[in-house]
């Protein structure tokens, strides 16, 4: 495994484990990245329910994000600020979601700040820095 930079990374790996035993999984992608030096990790609940939120689009930002690799190419994301309207709980949280430019068409409501709509995330995502897109299941646009 090559890394971007050798003294600084930061990065997350989601891992749908065996419920019985997650560790064995989080252990071999450690192993990978040995040789970087000291790796602080924490097991997330392999249970982990869907939360239904509402949320209303604050903001999308084109090319907001971007990956540049070693061999001089990149890659450009889009991010998605959401404002969060229910659960209670979680009612004001900023959430970003990174979502990729050919994701969704030039005129989607998603890309429109003051829509409204429901979606469902695992709650063990709740809380990370960044969503992909990917980890936002049903959204609805709300009328």
């Amino acid at each position: 495994m090559k890394l971007k930079d050798e003294t600084s990374n930061i990065f997350s790996v989601h891992i749908n484990a065996d419920p019985e035993c997650p560790v064995k999984h989080v252990v071999l992608a450690a192993d990978e990245c040995e040789e970087v030096g000291d790796i602080d990790y924490r097991i997330m609940s392999s249970d982990s329910s869907g939360v239904r939120m509402t949320a209303i689009v604050a903001f999308y930002e084109p090319a907001a994000e971007w990956d540049h690799f070693d061999d001089g190419t990149f890659s450009a994301y889009d991010t998605i600020t959401l404002q969060v309207v229910s659960p209670e709980r979680y009612a004001g949280a900023t959430l970003s979601v990174t979502v990729p430019p050919t994701e969704l068409p030039e005129d989607s409501a998603f890309r429109t700040a003051g829509t409204r709509f429901t979606f469902t995330v695992r709650e063990s995502d709740i809380g990370a820095t960044g969503l992909a897109w990917g980890a936002i299941d049903d959204p609805a646009i709300e009328q």
